[in-house]
């Protein structure tokens, strides 16, 4: 994500923040999602300038995504192209329209990146929502890419994950998530390896290696709707990709290597 110079935000900052007669009045989607961006600015340009003004602003920004999420449902449907286009975050919406997920970076840590994960879920009593929590020392990921998967009466989400954990180590997960009756499964087991039924599946590796493999680094592991085959390099010990793939096939009940 490109640095952005401090705008002039100071007094609507001030003025946004929790607790604040602004942040009580009139809430508006549209609004909150223009005060968010305007506040993520100040945490980019305080990770460069003023550390405990992004903290500041961290911590404001964090607790208000939640909060939006939370407390308001329409914020399912609704798009953040703002938030979107301005590399705020990365928002996924599955193809059925039941699940989204919302990432962002909490510019920590250098150069590895701890990331921030809300999911929204549709289920028979509303809209409902999960906070994703690594805890202080795992970065986590986010989110670049989701899939949907049917097997019988039940619809499974295979939701890419990377994670930075420094300027050449990264790893890659494709994770399976399914919505039952009243939550969200976030450890929902549909992938049959060696080593019994997993709920993910792929590698840390080393950024530098991919240059001539022809993959996109976000899309190491790709998955194939039509066939629903699921393919991830062979990535060595040392971390290098290769051109070698593995296959994963949807077999109606599980993923299973071809």
């Amino acid at each position: 994500m490109r640095r952005i110079l401090l705008p002039l935000f100071a007094f609507l900052l001030l003025q946004a923040l929790p607790g604040t007669s602004c942040a009580q009045k009139g809430y508006s989607l549209a609004k909150e999602e223009k005060e968010l961006t305007q506040i993520f600015m100040s945490i980019v340009n305080g990770a460069y300038e003023n550390t405990d003004t992004a903290d500041y602003y961290r911590a404001a920004f964090n607790n208000r995504m939640k909060a939006m999420f939370t407390k308001h449902p329409e914020s399912f449907r609704y798009p953040f192209k703002t938030l979107v286009d301005s590399q705020v975050c990365w928002v996924l919406t599955s193809a059925d329209g039941r699940l989204r997920i919302y990432s962002w970076d909490t510019w920590t840590g250098g150069s590895m990146h701890f990331y921030k994960n809300v999911f929204q879920y549709k289920t028979a009593k509303g809209i409902r929502t999960f906070v994703q929590d690594f805890g202080d020392e795992d970065p986590g990921g986010y989110y670049a890419h989701l899939f949907t998967v049917k097997a019988a009466q039940q619809t499974y989400y295979l939701a890419l994950s990377n994670s930075r954990l420094s300027n050449k180590d990264r790893t890659q997960n494709l994770e399976v998530f399914a919505i039952t009756t009243d939550r969200l499964d976030d450890k929902a087991r549909l992938i049959k390896t060696k080593t019994g039924l997993q709920h993910d599946i792929g590698f840390e590796y080393d950024f530098f290696t991919i240059e001539d493999t022809g993959h996109f680094y976000d899309a190491l592991i790709r998955y194939d709707p039509v066939q629903q085959i699921i393919t991830l390099p062979v990535v060595y010990e040392d971390g290098q990709v290769t051109k070698n793939t593995i296959r994963y096939k949807f077999t109606g009940k599980y993923f299973e290597k071809m």
